[in-house]
C-alpha cells in the first residue's frame, strides 16, 4: 500500500513539474474546450473523458486547458498505482512490483501523454484497473496468460 502510494505520488509529482501549462496541440484545446461546456468531441465523443474533465475544470488553479491536463496526470499516477498493486499481486513481492511502476510511470509513452490533455492516461488507468481487479477475483493470476494448457 505505502510503497504504492509513494510510487504514484513520485510519478504525479513528476507529471505536474512537466504539465503543459495551458492548450498546446493536438485533441488538447478540443478536449479542454468540451469538458469545460459538456460539449462533444470528435468521433466516439469521449463522455466518460469530457464528464470527469468538467470536474477538474472547477479546480481554483491555472485556466481551464491546465485543469483538464492535470487530469491525465493524476490518471497517469492512478495507473502507476494499479501496476504497482497488479505486479505485487501476481508477485506477492515489492521490489519487482515497484521497478515495474516506475518503469512505467517514466516511460515515453505514459509519461509523455500524462503531461497534455488526452484519453490515454485515462485508458491505461482503466485498463490497469480492470487487470488487477481480474487478477484478485482469480486468486492472483490472468485467467488469459494462466488458463489451462492444451
Amino acid at each position: 500500500g505505502v510503497q504504492a502510494a509513494l510510487a504514484a505520488a513520485l510519478a504525479l509529482a513528476v507529471y505536474v513539474r512537466t504539465l503543459a501549462p495551458t492548450v498546446m496541440w493536438y485533441d488538447m484545446g478540443e478536449f479542454a474546450a468540451t469538458a469545460y461546456v459538456l460539449g462533444v468531441a470528435h468521433n466516439t465523443g469521449y463522455p466518460l473523458l469530457l464528464l470527469l474533465g468538467k470536474l477538474f475544470t472547477f479546480l481554483p488553479v491555472g485556466d481551464v486547458a491546465y485543469r483538464v491536463n492535470l487530469m491525465s496526470a493524476v490518471f497517469g499516477a492512478l495507473t502507476v498505482l494499479c501496476a504497482y498493486l497488479l505486479v505485487f499481486d501476481l508477485t506477492g513481492r515489492r521490489s519487482p512490483a515497484a521497478v515495474a511502476a516506475l518503469a512505467l510511470a517514466f516511460s515515453s509513452t505514459l509519461w509523455s501523454n500524462a503531461t497534455w490533455a488526452t484519453s490515454y492516461d485515462l485508458n491505461a488507468f482503466l485498463t490497469a484497473w480492470l487487470l488487477r481487479d481480474d487478477t484478485r477475483t482469480c486468486g492472483g493470476a490472468i485467467p488469459a496468460i494462466s488458463g489451462p494448457r492444451l
